[in-house]
């Protein structure tokens, strides 16, 4: 993600937010029961069903945006939301020597 073509010398930054919404949280059961899915066809890096779901969510008008465990690692959640209004709380600079990425570095097996 640091040497990128995609994002050249873009700046890169932690972003703390809070955000005020209803999320569907596909890691819990209680979740996947009645949309007849099951856990392990959730977390791919196949964005076509991330898509999916994510209309199937929008569709019930009842979500600002669902999440679900990262396919890197189950204790990472990742988000998408598509109506939310964040509140930023604090922004940090992110280089190669910061703690967050050398955990992420070392959890992805990356030097």
């Amino acid at each position: 993600m640091f040497a990128s073509k995609r994002f050249g010398s873009a700046r890169r930054a932690l972003v703390e937010m809070e955000v005020d919404s209803k999320v569907l949280n596909l890691d819990d059961a209680k979740a996947l029961l009645p949309r007849a899915l099951r856990p392990s066809n959730i977390a791919t890096p196949d964005r076509t069903v991330t898509q999916r779901l994510a209309l199937a969510a929008f569709e019930e008008h009842a979500w600002d945006g669902l999440s679900w465990w990262s396919v890197r690692d189950a204790r990472w959640s990742v988000y998408g939301l598509w109506s939310a209004n964040p509140v930023v709380v604090a922004i940090e600079p992110l280089t190669l020597r910061h703690p967050a990425a050398l955990e992420a570095a070392e959890m992805l097996g990356r030097a």
